[in-house]
């Protein structure tokens, strides 16, 4: 059965290179059928040792590749649970700390020539707008009046600021609402990590592409969900392939 799955990769025609970005794809299809049917029904016909030389299997613990599917599910699971815990307590946030986008710091074009406010939420931001208005003044007079106008809306945002990080720190959150992304990047930093070790660590045992085969189902199945883009398109693509790679190993040993 893991020859079949090999032979997916290998079969010609336009189904070999799509994106897999639907569940409805006859080849992922056929792949996540492999899986299932070779994991759940047949698992007794799993060769142990995949390669000459290497040691049986002894409960997956020393395969490379167990190792790195386990950590993207200790990982992915940290990052979803941690998100589930956060999501309650944006109900405690006021709905103008939700809704509020910055301070009116100018006018831009935008590509159909229209012109567009421009709000700014950091004090750099306000900063630069400001400069250029005064730079574009045509009158000492003018450049006068953006000036106090600068004045006014530093003071503004300096207050929104303050008020936002009050009503984040109320309401428990542990970032500020401007620093979310920063907060957040520790986590989607440790999955990188995980996909790239569970796409390119070596399988030593037939536990090794069991897990990478489970990996596969579980990205598959995500795949119609509303949580699901490009990324585990990818990943799973890239999985997909070292799984048939690691079965050709076993064809050509």
């Amino acid at each position: 059965m893991l020859t079949d799955i090999a032979g997916i990769h290998q079969r010609p025609g336009p189904a070999a290179n799509s994106a897999f970005p639907l569940r409805s794809g006859a080849m992922t299809e056929r792949f996540r059928e492999q899986c299932l049917h070779h994991l759940d029904v047949e698992p007794s016909l799993t060769p142990s040792p995949l390669h000459r030389g290497t040691r049986p299997d002894v409960g997956g613990t020393d395969d490379p590749a167990v190792s790195a599917v386990e950590e993207w599910r200790a990982a992915r699971n940290s990052y979803l649970t941690h998100r589930r815990e956060i999501e309650p307590l944006w109900h405690a946030i006021p709905d103008w700390v939700k809704n509020w986008r910055g301070v009116y710091a100018g006018r831009t074009k935008s590509e159909d020539g229209d012109a567009v406010p421009i709000l700014a939420r950091t004090e750099e931001t306000l900063q630069d707008c400001y400069d250029r208005r005064v730079l574009d003044s045509t009158t000492p007079e003018a450049a006068k009046r953006i000036e106090s106008r600068r004045r006014e809306a530093l003071a503004d945002l300096r207050l929104a600021l303050a008020a936002e990080k009050g009503a984040f720190r109320a309401a428990g959150l542990p970032f500020d609402r401007h620093l979310e992304d920063d907060y957040w990047r520790g986590f989607r930093a440790r999955i990188a990590r995980a996909e790239a070790a569970v796409e390119s660590a070596p399988a030593s045992s037939a536990s090794g592409i069991e897990a990478r085969c489970r990996h596969a189902v579980q990205l598959i199945d995500e795949l119609p969900s509303k949580d699901a883009d490009e990324e585990i398109a990818r990943h799973l693509r890239s999985v997909i392939m070292r799984i048939a790679r690691d079965v050709a190993d076993i064809v050509t040993d």
